[in-house]
């Protein structure tokens, strides 16, 4: 006879499962990256791991971009 702990490890498992689905649906419905850096002055070469994440900057770029926006965001608080 189940009790508790069996249902809450089926509860779990179904949302692992579902999780993992919508994710597989969610990357396949992702537009790939590109293979090198979209700004004009970079046009550093994109590592495959990061076009298949939909990556359109290369890692100083979007590093860089990250700083730009935090930088920005600090100064928008009141």
């Amino acid at each position: 006879m189940p009790d508790a702990i069996d249902h809450m490890q089926d509860v779990t498992e179904r949302h692992v499962e579902n999780s993992l689905t919508a994710h597989a649906r969610a990357q396949a419905s992702r537009p790939p990256g590109l293979t090198h850096c979209e700004q004009d002055d970079c046009r550093t070469a994109i590592t495959p791991l990061r076009r298949e994440m939909g990556a359109r900057l290369c890692i100083e770029c979007a590093q860089a971009e990250e700083s730009r926006g935090a930088h920005l965001a600090a100064w928008r608080r009141r």
